[in-house]
């Protein structure tokens, strides 16, 4: 007698689709100002900044998260592994880790005496749109949010 074989596939954990060039849509955006000015940042900065429009380049999957983002004239290169362990990262302690369909980054810092935790919210939206919520607490107090909106290029 024969007796077929039953495959049933087992899927491995997918990355959620952060991948891919976004570039920011300004008209959705909120202006992060505050934010930026309860992170020590100056003036000068905190404009520029908030004039230019911000473009990611994502390439994520359970091993590794690396992000470049261009933003007036300059371009910053950071990430790390999505595993929920803290890594020394620059002059902060940075985790990342995938929390239901989003990617989450929090940093933790000291800026002029003040204990400082940024928390990054990174999640698609339908296919082609991205949220980027920012959440900034300063000596366990929570001080300033504000939401980036990002569209998928091509």
């Amino acid at each position: 007698m024969f007796c077929p074989l039953l495959v049933i596939p087992v899927l491995a954990q997918q990355a959620p689709t952060v991948e891919g060039v976004w570039v920011e849509d300004k008209a959705l955006s909120e202006n992060p100002d505050a934010l930026l000015e309860a992170q020590g940042l100056p003036w000068a900065i905190r404009k520029l900044i908030a004039s230019g429009t911000a473009t990611e380049v994502i390439v994520a999957n359970p091993e590794q998260v690396e992000i470049t983002t261009k933003l007036a004239g300059a371009t910053r290169v950071h990430g790390g592994i999505p595993d929920g362990q803290p890594r020394d990262a620059d002059d902060a302690v940075d985790t990342w880790s995938w929390s239901g369909d989003a990617l989450v980054q929090t940093q933790i810092k000291t800026q002029d005496g003040k204990s400082q935790e940024l928390v990054v919210t990174r999640r698609v939206v339908g296919s082609d749109r991205m949220l980027v919520h920012y959440a900034l607490t300063v000596d366990g107090e929570p001080a300033h949010s504000f939401r980036q909106v990002f569209q998928r290029e091509g």
